[in-house]
């Protein structure tokens, strides 16, 4: 202030822009209670909302949770930046279902939770239909996923809303149980089909050693059992091409060194897949050493002779009479000339009592065609 004689003549005022602050507050805010990669509410702000929204005027209140199965095998085959994606799509279905709605927040690694004042127990089993479909309808690419969902309803002022959260979490993990190996078998399907959508040629190659590990193990003796499972095997050999660039796929010779660094992976990576799954598990190890040679010269671990397992050896004849024959490939062989160079391999590259199993069903067989040599039956989790 200014003042003369006693009397205030002026005043001199200072204002601050604080327009950055605020900014910078907001922020500070958002970082606190937002979960950074799906862009949705985190845990410590689903914690400090719910008790506010849990109000006799609010009900009914419904808890819908969730969690993304498949992120594991999602983030170890395709890597995490595919792993964020899935979570992304996941929260994304959730947003459009909800309506921007209620509360949602990613609170755990693969789980998020959603509640939904004013929401009734079938408008609930509504929201979650909505949610699996928009899930669905948004999954790409290399996204490997589904979701399993769970869902309860307050409905009177004395049920305890911690309750509620719980029984929405042990309905989701029942589902999750009951439908796991529907889930998985839905995984495998939709990894081998995005395979044969690149490639038709190996959609065929997959039928055809299918159908030729099954004649080859019948002539060998094996049980019904053994015989369907190593057929399913010779289905899902090539599994872990899935990895690969569509200019390695589709590359029929003639790799460079990294391409062919890259080819070698595709059985370590098969293994990896079908040692997810339950289901699947005694099938890894036939996908591994299908390229080992009977001479220790094969891949990827140089093992020899009956360290092979059967299955892989099996497969190994099935698969290399289709890839001399068929006609997707530059230099397809006559089938007499791909069975003679196979007898030649027995006890190299080959167990000789394979090989001579082959050659007899060999005799059997007509010349090849570009038709795949498929039996009636189909894999199990074509």
């Amino acid at each position: 202030p200014q003042h003369r004689d006693g009397v205030l003549v002026g005043a001199v005022v200072t204002f601050m822009d604080n327009t950055e602050r605020k900014k910078s507050e907001e922020n500070i805010r958002y970082l606190t209670y937002h979960d950074p990669l799906t862009d949705i509410h985190n845990r410590l702000f689903f914690e400090k909302e719910v008790p506010l929204s849990d109000t006799e005027e609010n009900l009914p209140i419904s808890v819908i949770f969730g969690d993304v199965n498949g992120l594991k095998l999602t983030n170890d085959i395709f890597g995490h930046t595919a792993g964020d994606r899935l979570l992304i799509e996941a929260a994304a279905a959730f947003k459009k279902a909800s309506s921007e709605k209620g509360i949602l927040a990613r609170i755990g690694g693969d789980e998020f939770a959603l509640v939904l004042p004013l929401c009734d127990e079938a408008r609930a089993n509504e929201i979650m239909a909505e949610i699996k479909s928009a899930f669905g309808l948004s999954s790409s690419g290399d996204i490997i996923g589904s979701l399993s969902l769970g869902a309860s309803t307050k409905t009177e002022p004395g049920q305890s809303m911690a309750e509620t959260i719980e029984s929405a979490e042990n309905r989701m993990y029942r589902e999750k149980t009951i439908n796991r190996t529907k889930n998985n078998t839905n995984m495998i399907r939709k990894i081998m089909g995005r395979l044969h959508e690149r490639s038709p040629r190996e959609k065929i190659h997959s039928e055809n050693v299918y159908a030729l590990c099954k004649r080859i193990a019948r002539e060998m003796g094996l049980s019904e059992a053994e015989v369907n499972r190593v057929a399913e095997n010779g289905y899902y050999h090539d599994i872990g091409k899935i990895v690969l660039d569509d200019s390695v796929l589709t590359k029929h010779r003639n790799f460079n060194e990294e391409e062919y660094r890259k080819m070698q992976q595709h059985s370590v990576v098969g293994y990896r897949i079908l040692n997810l799954f339950d289901e699947t598990l005694d099938l890894a190890d036939g996908v591994l050493s299908h390229h080992e040679h009977w001479d220790g010269s094969g891949y990827p671990k140089g093992i020899a002779g009956e360290e092979i397992p059967l299955f892989a050896r099996i497969i190994a004849v099935a698969e290399a009479y289709d890839a001399m024959t068929n006609d997707y490939y530059e230099r397809a062989k006559a089938h007499e000339e791909a069975v003679a160079e196979i007898e030649s391999l027995a006890g190299s590259r080959f167990d000789s009592r394979v090989v001579d199993a082959f050659t007899k069903i060999a005799g059997k067989m007509p010349g090849r065609t570009s038709d795949p040599i498929v039996d009636q039956d189909r894999p199990m989790r074509q």
